[in-house]
């Protein structure tokens, strides 16, 4: 992992550390 922030909309956002890397949003899992 290169970064990871926590955006306006209260998601993370982490970008990998590939030469192709991504920019993943990760969000909280759906409650029961």
């Amino acid at each position: 992992m290169r970064d990871v922030r926590v955006g306006p909309d209260g998601y993370l956002y982490v970008l990998t550390d590939e030469s192709d890397g991504q920019l993943l949003k990760v969000s909280p899992a759906a409650t029961r």
